[in-house]
């Protein structure tokens, strides 16, 4: 039997490598086009690398955020967004809406996808599927500790 090269990938001790493999060792990994909206009504479109859906009974779709965004503050006030389907040829409108710009920025004038006359919280008319969801709950994940 040939030996093989097996490497261990350790976040805390490093990786060696030019980029973090982790976005590419779980994939291929959907994008979630996450529409909300706040109390006051200010309205955020934001791509977020980790979104899924976690189970069909109770459907349950939920997203990361690698810090706390003005998506996440939405849904924490509001306790709903929706997620858009981004399909290649929404790409350009998506990576668009990615720009850090100030809360009161309604992104759906960036790149200029099309808002459902519903409003934020229902999606973007561009998409090919919307899912709404209610934010039944949030956690904040902490770094381990290196011992």
């Amino acid at each position: 039997m040939a030996e093989k090269d097996i490497h261990y990938y350790e976040p805390a001790n490093g990786h060696g490598l030019k980029h973090d493999p982790f976005n590419a060792i779980v994939a291929p990994r959907p994008i979630g086009w996450i529409s909300s909206r706040d109390a006051r009504g200010n309205i955020n479109l934001a791509p977020y690398s980790f979104f899924n859906a976690f189970c069909y009974k109770p459907p349950i779709v939920g997203f990361s955020s690698t810090s706390w965004k003005d998506s996440v503050s939405n849904i924490q006030e509001a306790k709903e967004f929706c997620w858009n389907l981004a399909i290649m040829d929404l790409a350009k409108q998506m990576n668009a809406t990615s720009a850090h710009v100030a809360h009161d920025v309604n992104e759906f004038t960036i790149g200029n996808p099309e808002q459902d006359r519903q409003g934020a919280a229902r999606g973007g008319e561009s998409g090919v599927v919307r899912m709404q969801a209610f934010g039944d709950r949030s956690a904040q994940a902490r770094g381990r500790r290196k011992s």
